[in-house]
Formats: structure tokens, sequence, C-alpha cells
């Protein structure tokens, strides 16, 4: 009998041990994750686009941030035009690149990364809007979307606003639409990760319809509440990313130890694996 409950006890000792891991690793970072925003407004992301980079294939294109005179990101834009700004206190500028002249950067006698004050090299983008701004707390918009088009003419760089879709809050003040792009996207990979772990690791799992239903079970249970928590009152940084992927994992693999009838260990791996790999996809995607 004493065995039976020191296993019963087991699990509760392991929850109890992760919670105050976690406790531990979230309270020290709440302060560096605060931001001063004035009574009565809240912060809104802006999406930004540039849709016409192959129209001057001579330049390589190059997102800056500085705060003060540090220069904190210095990356190419890809082929799909996205940008994402980082600290709102940074600022922010476009450089325009010859592409020779960005191919021999190696070369370069200059400060890590360069300041790229060589001639030939195009600044701008300075009065775009993106990133996070500001509005009044009554305001329905959740998020922005902006598209742009590029102009290099005489050596100076302007900007075209091409399209502009405002997004307003559904449900708990949530963006619905980025929240039905995330949905889909985690659970197409997320199910492709479950059945094919049940397929070639994991013999003798759920038929096709209990595992179906698990994994979309899972989802609405965990995504949801996670999209709430982190768009809404825009917590960021590892220690609300890691919190939030361990409180994923942890729901799921109560739905897929029960709904799936899988084992506790069989549970916590698929739902670990397949975390891992939809949290990996986001950024791939």
């Amino acid at each position: 009998r004493r065995g039976c409950l020191q296993r019963a006890t087991q699990p509760r000792d392991i929850a109890m041990k992760a919670w105050i891991l976690i406790i531990c690793l979230v309270l020290p970072t709440l302060p560096a994750q605060a931001d001063i925003i004035p009574r009565g407004s809240k912060s809104v992301r802006i999406h930004t686009r540039f849709t016409n980079l192959a129209a001057h294939p001579e330049y390589v294109f190059v997102h800056q941030e500085r705060l003060g005179n540090r220069i904190r990101i210095q990356k190419p834009i890809g082929p799909d035009g996205n940008i994402s700004r980082g600290y709102k206190l940074n600022t922010v500028e476009i450089l325009a690149i010859p592409k020779a002249l960005w191919e021999n950067r190696a070369q370069l006698q200059n400060t890590e990364p360069p300041r790229w004050d060589q001639p030939g090299v195009i600044r701008g983008g300075r009065k775009l809007e993106w990133g996070p701004i500001l509005v009044p707390d009554s305001s329905s918009m959740t998020s922005k979307e902006i598209d742009y088009h590029i102009y290099l003419d005489a050596g100076e760089m302007t900007f075209k606003t091409v399209r502009e879709r405002i997004h307003r809050k559904g449900p708990w003040g949530m963006d619905l639409y980025f929240l039905a792009q995330s949905f889909i996207l985690t659970l197409v990979v997320e199910a492709l990760v479950f059945f094919a772990l049940m397929r070639w690791a994991m013999a003798g799992g759920p038929g096709i319809v209990r595992a179906g239903l698990s994994v979309v079970g899972a989802q609405v249970l965990t995504l949801p509440l996670l999209w709430l928590a982190i768009t809404r009152y825009h917590l960021m940084g590892a220690a609300v990313i890691f919190t939030a992927e361990a409180l994923a994992v942890g729901a799921e693999t109560l739905v897929y130890r029960w709904g799936a009838r899988l084992t506790w260990k069989s549970a916590f791996i698929a739902a670990l694996v397949c975390n891992l790999c939809s949290y990996g996809a986001g950024y791939v995607i």
C-alpha cells in the first residue's frame, strides 16, 4: 500500500515542482517585460511589408535599428518583404545597399555590424508606420497591416502606401483574423506530427477519429487562451514564451492521456514534440 501511495503522489509532486520552477523563472522577469503606457492607452502592433523589392534587383534592402548610437538590429529584408520592429524606442531605418557592396561586406574595415556610411548606400524609412503603437483604450483596433512600395530616385528613398487593413477586436478583445491564421497553422502542423508519431513511433495508438478529435481538442483548449494572454496583454520575452509553451504541453498531455488514451509517457512526448514542431514552424513560415 505504501508503494501505491508513493506512486500516486509522484505526479502531484512533479507538478508542484514544475509550478515552483515556472514561478521562479517568471517573477524576476516581470519588471523587465513591463513598459510605460499612458493611462487610457493600449499598445497595438502594425504589420508592415514591402511588396516591390524585386523592382530594385541591384540593391539589398536592410532593416536597421539603433538605440542611441548602438546598432541593435541589422538584417536583410527577405523576399516576402515583411519587417518586424524590435523595441519601440529604437530608431528605425531602411538601408538600400548596392548588391556588390553587400556581397563584399566581409572586406569592410568597419565596426561590427558595419555602419554603412559608404557612398551609394541610400537611407530612409524613419517615418514608416510599423511595430507597436499607442491608441486610445476605447479603440476597437487590435492590429493593422500596411503594404508599401519603395521608390529610389537620385539617391533618395521614398515610400508609398498601396494597401492598408485594420483589424478590429472580436470576443474578449482578440484579433480573430490572426487568431484564425495561427489556429489553422498550429492545427495542421501538430496534426501531421501527431499522426506521424502514432504511425511510426508509438505502436498501438488511437484510431484516426479519436486521434483527430484529440488534436483539435488540444488546440481549442490551449491556443485561444495563450493568444489572449500574449496578444491582448502583450506579454513577451523568453520566460513568458517558455511558461506559455510549458502550460500548453501540460494541458495537451492531459488531452492526449484521456482523450487519445495514451500512456502518461506517450502523451507527454506527443505534446512536447507537437509543440516544438509548431513553435519552430511559426519561425519558418
